[in-house]
């Protein structure tokens, strides 16, 4: 069992369906993602690109909520909240919380 079908599962979301799917389309799956990364200039992951830029602001709720509120042309009201955990580093790259 991996993290994403722990929940997943609990979602009641057919695991074995997502499963059979990528295996018979993985090679496919993952030439068009290739594809899209070099179209992008995506060189390292995770990379995170907001309206289309390269984000390398500060990886942590707040900073992803002001990086993505800074893209609108008028932002939302939710952008005047600061989100708890401000600060918290986002989780390691595969990790699952």
């Amino acid at each position: 069992m991996t993290c994403w079908s722990d929940v997943a599962e609990g979602l009641d979301i057919d695991t074995d369906t997502i499963e059979s799917c990528f295996d018979d389309n993985a090679v496919k799956i993952a030439s068009r993602d290739l594809e899209l990364a070099g179209k992008l200039g995506v060189t390292g992951s995770p990379t995170i690109l907001i309206d289309g830029i390269k984000y390398a602001g500060e990886r942590s709720e707040e900073g992803f909520k002001k990086a993505l509120c800074a893209a609108f042309d008028e932002p939302p009201s939710e952008c005047d909240t600061a989100l708890e955990g401000s600060g918290a580093a986002a989780p390691a790259a595969g990790a699952c919380g």
